[in-house]
């Protein structure tokens, strides 16, 4: 077993196929964590980053990825701490490790990791699934190295299966008070003319995302917030990322009152689970509540279709996501330190600049032994 270490986009862009193949085969298998993600994400983010992906192979075979970037945080000289996160740190909300043989590459990647810390001070790494065998390995494996483990939760994740039948779902589980509601603003909203749900196909996926672009800036200046689309390059990457993925799965739905746009969503059906990612709609119409209609015609879209398991609505913790879930995820993150940058010695470290910590920290380091490629 050996592991490689790709520093250049493209020598991950050739993985392509080997890296959806074993996430196909991985747990847990989310679309912020396939190459079509990654390699958007890349394009549009990168700037102040450099690529840091482990690539663990059992003789010819890859049984593991870990999709790392190297970031330096901090001002000046002194206290730059170098940073490896997953690509896509705060933009994805779940990330994980991609591997079949989840201790084995967990082992050698800590080991490389080991071998090599001259180049980082820090692996930090968010939004880890709680329930993902990759906590346990790593607080298990992580001691029998120099390095250091930390671990800490958070909430805020809810969701809801889509497996029951919508009917006895609707009824029994979301309040009367919501219900009520929303068979109101529906009534009143068809009294005003032809109101309707259009799916997205190829001919109007633009019409939806230029909605989505345009509504959620609108809404966000009306409420005196900011709107990332008001920067262009979250426009150009939700762009790409509607070209990266096929069809099937994209849910762009909006929800058009005679033929005007008063709500969408900007999402993902990916491994029998819908991602509820960019939802708004038009603050000229909140009296109307169109975004929780627009949501709840999505929700029930999911339960007529046999391949949809779950609803995740991500991270967040806004009171009508409860009105529907059914259960609330946690998040882990993992603070995984290098052995030179505790005590005394990472507090000398941390205020020498990186230029002359790189080669004093190699100089320091045990040798390396021969199985492991030198990065």
């Amino acid at each position: 077993m050996h592991v490689i270490l790709v520093r250049d986009i493209e020598g991950v862009a050739t993985l392509r196929d080997e890296w959806q193949s074993l996430l196909d085969r991985s747990q847990p298998n989310l679309v912020f964590m396939t190459c079509e993600w990654i390699l958007t994400w890349w394009r549009h983010f990168s700037r102040g980053q450099e690529l840091f992906v482990l690539i663990v192979k059992d003789k010819e075979e890859i049984i593991g990825i870990l999709p790392l970037m190297l970031s330096v945080h901090g001002e000046g000289h002194a206290h730059k701490i170098r940073f490896l996160h997953f690509i896509g740190y705060r933009t994805s909300d779940w990330m994980d490790i991609i591997a079949t043989r989840k201790r084995d590459v967990i082992r050698a990647a800590l080991e490389y990791l080991e071998g090599c810390q001259h180049l980082w001070d820090y692996m930090e790494l968010f939004d880890i699934p709680e329930d993902s065998d990759t906590i346990a390995i790593l607080s298990e494996f992580t001691p029998r190295t120099s390095l250091s483990f930390q671990k800490e939760s958070k909430g805020g994740f809810p969701y809801l299966s889509t497996t029951p039948d919508w009917g006895l779902y609707y009824q029994a589980h979301v309040p009367r008070k919501i219900r009520v509601d929303l068979d109101r603003q529906i009534k009143r909203l068809r009294a005003k003319g032809e109101l309707e749900v259009v799916w997205p196909d190829a001919s109007n996926l633009t019409e939806s995302l230029d909605a989505v672009f345009i509504m959620h800036q609108q809404r966000q200046e009306a409420r005196q917030q900011h709107s990332i689309f008001s920067q262009p390059v979250y426009q150009n990457f939700h762009r790409d990322l509607a070209r990266a993925y096929p069809l099937h799965h994209l849910d762009c739905p909006v929800l058009k009152l005679n033929d005007k746009v008063i709500a969408a969503h900007f999402g993902f059906r990916y491994n029998h689970k819908l991602y509820y990612y960019r939802p708004t709609f038009d603050p000229d119409y909140s009296a109307f509540s169109p975004g929780k209609v627009l949501l709840r015609y999505i929700i029930e879209n999911c339960f007529a279709d046999d391949e949809m398991l779950e609803f995740d609505f991500l991270f967040g913790n806004e009171p009508y996501k409860y009105e529907w879930a059914t259960g609330e995820r946690r998040g882990c993150r993992v603070l995984i330190g290098s052995a030179y940058m505790s005590g005394l010695s990472g507090k000398v470290l941390r205020r020498i600049p990186l230029r002359v910590r790189h080669p004093l920290i190699k100089m320091l380091k045990n040798p390396l032994s021969g199985r492991f490629a030198s990065p």
